[in-house]
């Protein structure tokens, strides 16, 4: 998405840019304004162009285990990697239309502020945050969705073994197992 974001606003830059040099160079008929934009455009072209080439590999890592997020960070600087306690979470209020709204997006630990987009599956920011939430609570058993199909037996039998101990993180959402032989399992050491 970025490379791709990328290549479209450079390409713009370059389509104003390139009229306007054309007739700087040529004719010099260009007012202060036309020389300003074309100065603008064309530093927008080549700072884009540099980012297109140069980017780090930005990725998202959910560390169930650890309990940490790995997002990234800003431009070209390294991601980020924080415990899940520590990320502060925000959401998107959209345009005057709320266009774009109650979208989830973590604030990053630096000194402007900057945030990043957290989009799951065009879920609301609520609906978002509770899943992940879920997720990052190795404590309980996997979330629902067939990605985590493959892993719930393990993931049970981990549980199992380290005594299925109480959740890490508050929920009014009921959080049962995969199937009801395992429910009643769990539930019978819980009474115990």
């Amino acid at each position: 998405m970025r490379k791709i974001c990328s290549l479209l606003l450079g390409g713009v830059a370059l389509f104003i840019a390139l009229p306007g040099v054309k007739d700087w160079y040529c004719s010099g008929a260009l007012n202060g304004f036309e020389k300003v934009v074309v100065c603008v455009c064309s530093f927008l072209a080549l700072w884009f162009t540099v980012y297109y080439f140069t980017m780090p590999q930005k990725e998202i890592i959910f560390n169930r285990m650890d309990g940490t997020i790995t997002f990234p960070g800003w431009h070209w600087n390294k991601n980020i990697t924080m415990h899940f306690d520590d990320i502060k979470f925000g959401y998107t209020t959209g345009g005057p239309n709320a266009v774009g709204a109650y979208k989830l997006q973590i604030l990053r630990p630096d000194r402007f502020g900057s945030w990043q987009f957290f989009p799951i599956g065009g879920i609301t920011c609520y609906e978002a945050l509770s899943f992940i939430t879920w997720y990052m609570d190795k404590n309980r058993p996997l979330p629902p969705g067939e990605a985590f199909d493959a892993f719930r037996q393990k993931d049970f039998e981990r549980r199992k073994a380290e005594g299925f101990p109480k959740p890490l993180y508050y929920s009014s959402l009921p959080t049962p197992e995969a199937t009801p032989k395992q429910q009643k399992e769990r539930e019978k050491h819980w009474r115990g």
